[in-house]
């Protein structure tokens, strides 16, 4: 049986990875609220780890908080999109370089498989099986 490395993480990373998750599938939206205490009891933890995971989230920018208004996953202006995305080709084309140091004939293969498989899901609007795809390759491409 072949069994996948597992991670042991404390609760506030477990709540920051359920959220990245449902803002990568598509379940959070950008100006979405989100509400501390109903995350806590849907999650059946304390609110501390909740408040911990989203303190984080909003000094990396991807949630921000308004005094007596609430918690919200940050709405994106034109701009920062464009720098995120000019960030993301410097990254890549980065990591394109390294990878291309080190990869096999059959982990190109595996990468063309998933190219084609985002294509198709891009063809078909499927959004939320184009962006698990994409982090996918993503981590097999580093």
């Amino acid at each position: 049986m072949k069994v996948p490395q597992l991670k042991r993480e404390s609760l506030r990373d477990a709540v920051i990875r359920v959220i990245e998750e449902a803002l990568l599938n598509g379940e959070l939206r950008p100006g979405d609220r989100i509400v501390e205490a109903e995350l806590a009891r849907q999650a059946g933890i304390s609110r501390g780890p909740v408040c911990e995971a989203i303190r984080q989230l909003v000094g990396e920018g991807i949630l921000v908080s308004y005094p007596s208004r609430g918690t919200f996953v940050t709405q994106w202006t034109p701009r920062a999109v464009e720098e995120a995305y000019t960030l993301r080709a410097v990254l890549e084309r980065f990591a394109i370089q390294e990878a291309a140091k080190r990869i096999t004939p059959e982990e190109i293969a595996q990468l063309q498989a998933a190219v084609d498989e985002m294509a198709r899901s891009s063809r078909q609007d499927d959004i939320q099986t184009l962006t698990r795809l994409d982090v996918q390759f993503h981590e097999q491409l580093y």
